[in-house]
């Protein structure tokens, strides 16, 4: 579970995996659409954008799968500038009938703040049900 602090003090928490697979070309948002909690309204399910409620350092993490055979990978951006990725290359392994790959983040965030993953390579495959986002409020 990732939780955030919002201005009021109330917990505001948010943990978000994707219902369907997605084909997505290069620069295109990566939208997980299936939210687990999402208390307080944080991560908007729509665009695909998280809203920073309190200035302070936050972590954030981010899993994509894709099938044997595919390949994918993501940048996560703060305001539109990235600053993480996470890639996964092109596997044949025919033992392998998944592929994944995670990294996360550590950022500086003002109140209001974005932050959302897009695609970083054109014809980008993302398998649901084990691909995933989310992140924690550390400190101010």
């Amino acid at each position: 579970m990732y939780f955030f602090y919002s201005a009021s003090g109330s917990i505001c928490s948010f943990y978000v995996l994707l219902s369907h697979d997605l084909h997505l070309h290069i620069d295109t948002p990566v939208i997980f659409d299936d939210v687990n909690l999402n208390e307080n309204g944080c991560y908007n399910n729509g665009d695909g954008v998280f809203v920073a409620s309190l200035d302070g350092i936050y972590m954030f993490q981010w899993k994509i799968t894709t099938h044997s055979g595919g390949y994918a990978g993501v940048y996560v951006e703060k305001n539109g500038k990235s600053v993480g990725m996470a890639l996964q290359v092109r596997s044949d392994n025919g033992d392998v009938s998944h592929n994944s790959a995670s990294d996360f983040a550590i950022l500086r965030l003002q109140r209001g703040d974005h932050v959302y993953l897009v695609a970083s390579l054109e014809d980008s495959f993302i398998h649901a049900g084990h691909s995933g986002f989310g992140g924690i409020y550390l400190t101010e």
